[in-house]
């Protein structure tokens, strides 16, 4: 393992997480050994619709970078928070792993599952 490959992570909510119905902030992180990451969308319908999520810190080469996204969320229910993040060289996060046995490299969308009330 030499560079790591595009990945993100959600920090708010955590799974399974009890929320209320109302505004939420949606945090977490990006980054690629590749290059700059220019692009992280968020799914609540499994990937069917994305909307790209706001930057909390500029571009650096081969570094973290914070990102946000605003969600009103209107209804009760169970909900599924996926995201994906894109490098400045087109690389992608799949949906699931490449496969291998010791799971190193695992770069899938994380997803969370959180409860309305």
């Amino acid at each position: 393992v030499t560079l790591m490959k595009v990945n993100s992570v959600i920090s708010q909510p955590t799974d399974q997480a009890i929320l209320r119905r109302g505004e939420h902030f949606i945090t977490g992180a990006a980054w690629s050994g590749h290059g700059i990451v220019k692009t992280v969308e968020i799914s609540l319908d499994h990937g069917e619709s994305w909307e790209v999520v706001t930057w909390l810190d500029s571009e650096v080469t081969n570094s973290w970078r914070r990102w946000g996204w605003e969600w009103q969320v209107p209804m009760p229910g169970t909900y599924f928070i996926r995201v994906k993040a894109t490098d400045d060289r087109g690389n992608s996060q799949p949906l699931q792993a490449e496969w291998n046995v010791k799971g190193y490299e695992n770069n899938a969308m994380p997803q969370v599952q959180v409860y309305v009330e």
